[in-house]
């Protein structure tokens, strides 16, 4: 239900025998299911949740209510998506279409991407949302630090204060899971992925593009590490782009900021995109290596294998 219907924040239901009852709940922590009771000793308990289920209520139902579909002959045949605009006010904007990225796992960021279109300029922008650890930087913070960077994607606005996990759990189950808090950001609308170049000059262009926005990245008072560079997330600028903005880095979802406080971060195999991964960052999943701090150099070494990935696969 989660990956057909990404604008829920969770999924309840009932598992019924013909005399116990237990109550599931799905969200991107995981599941939970409550201990079974008698639903013949506990009728009014029973019957609280079937008509809790049977809600008309969205919210209650965990539905992002911010997403709103036009039903014609029973198919969804458009809608709007409600979230921050650049002025800092609320603003419904008619989405054009989902852009597939949820990977279909239950637990986890379930990123998912809407393409929008401002009812009054007509220009196409994305949505992101997606779910991140509570002790993690929101993303959004970073792309503020990263305003008019030239080959670093640009956000429009965000949003805070959405959901949480713990915000749509039983209170006493809190420390039991990884709480997750729902993150939306507008973005400025890129090209593809490299990976759908029709020209070698082209897909060069893009590459020193892309490389020089990690020079710009990782240097002066930024000083970010993007911790995953892969075919998705560095993308072909907009049409007619200026030098520079030939290719453009997205998703800084795990980008580590160095700061005072906290200069350096260990490598860590779970975060990244496997075939991208640089050999330390392998080396810590498969050869037992100790940790060693992530640099630049990593990031460097993922988009080599970037280029050897796009040689590979395409004539």
């Amino acid at each position: 239900v989660l990956h057909a219907q990404p604008n829920r924040f969770h999924v309840r239901s009932l598992i019924i025998t013909e005399k116990h009852a237990w109550l599931a709940h799905f969200d991107r922590g995981g599941s939970q299911i409550t201990p079974p009771f008698d639903i013949h000793q506990h009728p009014a308990t029973f019957i609280r949740l079937v008509a809790g289920l049977s809600s008309t209520s969205e919210a209650m139902l965990g539905l992002d209510d911010s997403i709103q579909w036009t039903i014609v002959d029973g198919r969804k045949a458009g809608g709007t998506l409600t979230t921050t605009g650049p002025s800092g006010e609320p603003k419904a904007y008619p989405i054009v279409d989902q852009i597939a990225t949820n990977r279909g796992s239950i637990r986890g960021r379930a990123t998912t991407c809407w393409r929008i279109r401002d009812p009054e300029t007509l220009e196409d922008f994305v949505v992101k949302d997606s779910w991140r650890p509570d002790d993690r930087s929101p993303e959004y913070d970073l792309f503020e630090l990263t305003k008019d960077i030239p080959g670093v994607a640009q956000m429009i606005s965000h949003e805070t204060g959405r959901v949480e996990t713990r915000d749509i759990r039983c209170p006493s189950t809190v420390g039991q899971y990884l709480n997750r808090v729902s993150s939306r950001m507008t973005l400025r609308l890129y090209g593809k992925p490299l990976t759908s170049f029709t020209s070698t000059l082209q897909l060069l262009r893009a590459m020193r593009d892309a490389l020089a926005a990690h020079q710009k990245l990782v240097g002066g008072d930024v000083r970010i590490l993007h911790r995953d560079i892969s075919h998705n997330n560095v993308l072909f600028g907009q049409e007619g782009a200026a030098e520079g903005e030939r290719g453009v880095l997205i998703d800084l979802d795990i980008a580590f900021r160095a700061t005072e406080d906290k200069p350096t971060v260990r490598v860590d195999h779970n975060l990244g995109t496997r075939v991208f991964q640089s050999m330390c960052v392998i080396g810590n999943a498969y050869l037992q290596q100790r940790s060693p701090a992530y640099d630049y150099l990593d990031d460097l070494e993922s988009f080599l294998y970037l280029l050897a990935y796009i040689f590979l696969l395409y004539k």
